[in-house]
């Protein structure tokens, strides 16, 4: 195997020299020789942020064990950074979760982002694959200043309902919780709904696979992302989730999605519910993407369907 690490250096305020991130690329073949000299994993000490992002440019890799101990070989390379951590891999497994949290989580960390650079496939079988779990990043061993996490394209659909412990549960002290680019479904998110910290500010689940959303969110939630999530076009009832969004909401981004007038005018009650700022701008902003056709009276594209009166009043100024 042949790794390839190019260093980005960045200079703080006091002009001191300081990693930002470093990229590792795998080439699958031999395994031997990978190592980093004590020179070099001494300039890396003392570091605030780690991005490291591993790349398998063979996608039919068979030993996922070697594979397995081959990342996390190279993740004890490096230093815990203090404050925020990014990690890529072409495969998110359990072991590799473990690994992070045992090598490179530190008790001052305050950000946590991992993801799938390979082929993600959000339909698989539990008996031929090992699915990552929630489980496997034990909220025991997160750090208790932990606000925001993002675990991306490495959620299978109906994995999360089906293989989270019992017990497990998300930090209570996160603000922030990204699981965009995902397979969840209806399923999984009414499994996650009462896990999810009352504190909770912002919500990213943009490209997902649910129909609908489950109630009630958490009270204080600011900014909401369910963007390109087609299958809410289907749901039968949408006025459940959307009649139950807090007044605390500010932003909720929606195209994507391939909504309807008439879900438009239940997000523009909602909109007129949540009122006014001092200023008079509204509390709640929805961010919708459409396209406009000549002639048509309609605004349209794969985002969403809603006609001109809708759409010019979910954006514009409350009467």
């Amino acid at each position: 195997m042949a790794a390839l690490m190019t260093p980005i250096v960045a200079q703080d305020q006091r002009c001191e020299r300081r990693l930002r991130s470093l990229q590792i690329g795998v080439l699958s073949g031999s395994r031997a020789g990978l190592e980093m000299s004590p020179s070099s994993r001494s300039q890396l000490m003392g570091l605030k942020e780690l991005d490291v992002a591993i790349h398998d440019w063979d996608e039919l890799f068979v030993d996922i064990e070697g594979f397995e101990d081959d990342v996390c070989r190279m993740l004890s390379w490096f230093p815990t950074p203090n404050h925020e951590l990014r990690v890529a891999v072409p495969k998110c497994t359990n072991a590799i979760a473990k690994c992070v949290l045992e090598r490179l989580v530190a008790p001052t960390l305050a950000k946590l982002h991992v993801c799938n650079n390979g082929q993600f496939v959000a339909d698989v079988d539990p008996m031929l694959v090992r699915p990552l779990v929630l489980s496997s990043f034990n909220p025991h061993e997160l750090p208790l200043m932990l606000t925001s996490l993002s675990l991306s394209r490495c959620l299978p659909s109906r994995i999360v309902s089906g293989f989270t412990d019992e017990s497990w549960t998300f930090p209570a002290s996160l603000y922030r919780l990204d699981l965009s680019q995902n397979g969840l479904t209806t399923g999984d998110l009414k499994f996650l709904q009462p896990l999810l910290p009352l504190n909770l500010r912002v919500l990213n689940l943009a490209r997902n696979r649910f129909h609908t959303l489950p109630t009630p969110f958490p009270l204080n939630l600011r900014v909401l992302d369910i963007s390109f999530n087609l299958a809410l076009s289907d749901d039968l009832d949408p006025a459940h989730w959307i009649e139950a969004i807090p007044l605390s909401l500010c932003k909720l981004i929606v195209f994507g999605c391939n909504l309807d007038d008439d879900v438009g005018r239940l997000l523009l009650a909602a909109r007129r519910r949540a009122g006014k700022t001092r200023i008079g701008a509204p509390k709640l902003c929805i961010n919708t993407s459409t396209a406009w056709a000549a002639g048509s009276g309609f605004r349209f594209s794969s985002a969403n369907r809603f006609s001109t009166d809708v759409y010019d009043a979910l954006v514009g100024d409350l009467d």
